[in-house]
Parts: C-alpha cells; structure tokens; sequence
C-alpha cells in the first residue's frame, strides 16, 4: 500500500481527477489539498546555551508551480479566476520572471533592449527574494492554504544507522515521534511570532515602495530619451521595488496564516518517517559542521554539496504521499529541487548558526 493510501483514505479529498490546482479559475468549494513539508533535524549542539530562536528542523517542501491561466470557454469567454489583488501581482510577477529566464536562455529571439534589461533585473530581483524570508516562513508558504489543507504531512528522517553515522541517529532518536510534535509545534509557534512583526513592516512599506516606483520614472527618465525608450524605462521601473515588497509581504502573510493553521485544532498533523531524508540531515549536518566546527560533535562530516539523489527521493517521497493533481501544485524537476535544495539547505544553516 502507498503512502498515498495510508495517509489519505477515501473521502478524505474532494479533488477531481482532471482538477488543475495552479490555474486561476476559482476552485470549488470544499476542495482538499494536503500539505507536505519535511522536517530535517538539525545537529545536536555543543557549548552553547540554550535558546528559544534556535529551531530544531529545517523545514522544506519543493517550490510551488506558476499560477496558469484558464483557457477561455468556446465562445471567447474569459472564465471566472479566484486571485486577490495580491495573487494577481504574483501572477504577474511570475509571469516576468519566466520571460526574464527566456529571455536569458534565447528562447526569445526577437527581444529589445530594454526588455533584456527588464529580464535581467527581474531575474536578479527573483534571486534576492528567495533569501529575504526564513527558511521557515519559504517552506510555510509553498503549503496549501489552511482553509484547504485539513492534514498536514511531516515527513521526518527514518533511521540512518546503516550509514554508521551516529550524530545523524543521535539527531535522529532526539527528534523521536512525541517530542518531534512538541518542538515543531514550538518551532512553528515562533515563526509566527517573528511573521507577524515582519508581515507588519512590509505591509507598512507597500504604499510606500509603491509611491518609488512611480517617482523613478519621473526623476529618471529625462527629455533627451526617446518617447519610446522613455515608455519602456517607466515600465520597467514600475516592476521593481513594489513587486519585490509585495513578493517579500506575500511570503510572510502566506507563512504566517499557514503556521497558524499547523498550530490550530483545523489542521491535522500526520508525522512519519522517511527512508529518504538520513542522508539529507547528513548533509545539513555538514554545512553547520563546517560554518561553526566548534559548535557540534561531528567526528566525519559527510559532504558539504547535494548530491542529485537527495532530490530524487524528495520528489519519489511526495508523490508517494499525494495525488497527481496535488503534485502537479509543485516543481518536481530533478534539477531544479537540486538547485532549491541545496540554496535551502544552505540559507538553514546558517540561520541556525546564528543562534549559537
């Protein structure tokens, strides 16, 4: 029996087979999406004090797919889509950043200047914006919705003494099935805690970022442009520093409803164990190993680069733990998840670090 079917019994999902869960199109009431998030422990420390920022999980789930448009009905009609006007700047926003990269790629043969320039800083922009929020607060907001979820799956390591690594067991049996619940439901509670401040400040910002992003053109664009170099100059200026708050706002406000939907009675925490992660906590123990040798008791810390296994069993475990239509939510390209994994993994540790 596959996880698919231990973990989600019939009725427990009201998805259609032929649901596209990225579209646009207003989703029907009472549709089920369960979350999966992985829970990789980080390494027991020494010589330290105690500390209630200091997490006891990287927490990761692979990146969200781009929103996609509806087709239009057979007569031209445009169908009804469910996007709040935040949803719709990400839309967008997703939108410029898949032309940036094909622009980049030369699949786009015929692109002007500017536009190169625009693919160029939005691409950049993208790439600032994936280190801006907590590793905690990334992995949050790839989840569904609370309202959506109803059961949240975390998978955690399963034993790893067939690679004769005791500081990955001793993470391990430190993280047992009880205690695991107690320090991600605290893990999470602090999260929340940190996104409300931080949902406040770029919420703050907005009108503000906003307010820059029409200023430039005006200041910027100057009379010996041409009038169409000076068109394409305020178009892309009023793409910029906006879109990365409302990026930046949308990921807080995004982890902060979903760690506390996790914390709440709504949400149903399933935890087990995963024969895919042992050698992922390896890793991570490494990377910390290596940022703070002082700090932890690793006598033979493995490798400090992801391997492409790593991200062959994230997605061979997700798929065995959802529906096709649920994974289709998410990008499960091997490389890609290499490349995530490895940033993710990296911008962990160092935040955990930092709370030595």
């Amino acid at each position: 029996m596959s996880h698919a079917q231990e973990l989600l019994p019939a009725g427990n999902t009201t998805i259609a087979p032929t649901s596209t869960l990225n579209s646009t199109e207003h989703t029907p009431e009472g549709t089920i999406i369960p979350g999966v998030l992985f829970a990789i422990p980080f390494p027991p420390t020494i010589n330290t004090a105690p500390s209630s920022d200091r997490p006891s999980f990287l927490l990761y789930a692979p990146p969200r797919a781009g929103y996609v448009a509806p087709p239009k009905s057979p007569d031209g009609t445009p169908p009804k889509q469910n996007l709040s006007y935040t949803k719709k700047l990400e839309a967008k926003w997703q939108g410029e950043v898949a032309q940036g990269q094909a622009i980049h790629d030369g699949k786009v043969t015929d692109a002007g200047k500017w536009a190169k320039i625009k693919g160029g800083v939005t691409r950049t922009a993208q790439k600032v914006i994936q280190y801006m929020p907590s590793s905690d607060i990334e992995a949050l907001s790839r989840v569904p919705p609370g309202k959506k979820m109803h059961e949240a799956i975390i998978f955690t390591p399963g034993d790893a003494s067939e690679r004769g690594q005791a500081e990955v067991n001793e993470a391990i049996a430190a993280h047992s099935s009880s205690r695991a619940e107690a320090d991600l439901d605290a893990q999470l509670k602090a999260t929340k805690k940190k996104a409300v401040k931080k949902t406040a400040i770029s919420g703050v910002l907005l009108p503000i970022t906003g307010a820059f992003d029409w200023i430039c053109p005006i200041l910027l664009v100057t009379p010996e442009h041409s009038p169409r170099n000076r068109r394409l100059m305020t178009r892309w200026l009023c793409t910029s520093t906006f879109e990365v708050d409302v990026a930046y706002f949308s990921a807080q406000l995004q982890g902060l409803r979903k760690a506390t939907a996790l914390t709440g009675n709504d949400v149903h925490l399933s935890l087990q164990p995963s024969p895919y992660l042992a050698a992922v906590t390896e890793h991570l123990h490494a990377l910390c190993f290596k940022l703070s040798p002082s700090h932890f008791n690793i006598a033979a810390p493995g490798t400090i680069y992801v391997n492409p296994r790593f991200a062959e069993g994230i997605i061979q475990q997700f798929r065995e733990a959802v529906s096709p239509e649920v994974a289709a939510r998410h990008v499960l390209d091997p490389a890609i998840i290499t490349d995530d994994l490895e940033r993710c993994l990296n911008k962990g540790a160092k935040e955990f670090v930092k709370t030595l």
